[in-house]
């Protein structure tokens, strides 16, 4: 609408119809984090956000996914997971 400002809360769906979470306290606790003057301030705010994070429950995970990798013959020490670098050799 003319003259009325936009929130920061405002914003578009994404085109598949989901919905975005929205949680004015979160984002607030957010700006304030960046805003704190020391680790000590950073870590009590990071306190916070964990608890509304639970009150909100901005995102829940519902599914499940499979990576799927490839390497030589000549390696070993692949692990199961995520794919990472950690404890790999060559053969």
């Amino acid at each position: 609408m003319p003259g009325q400002e936009d929130s920061p809360h405002d914003r578009p769906s994404p085109p598949d119809g989901r919905r975005l979470p929205d949680s004015p306290e979160l984002e607030r606790l957010r700006d304030s984090w960046f805003d704190a003057p020391d680790l000590a301030a950073q870590q009590a705010i990071t306190r916070r956000i964990q608890a509304q994070a639970m009150v909100d429950v901005p995102m829940v995970s519902v599914g499940q996914y499979f990576l799927t990798t490839a390497h030589r013959r000549n390696v070993s020490g692949i692990l199961g997971g995520v794919p990472s670098f950690w404890n790999v050799r060559k053969s």
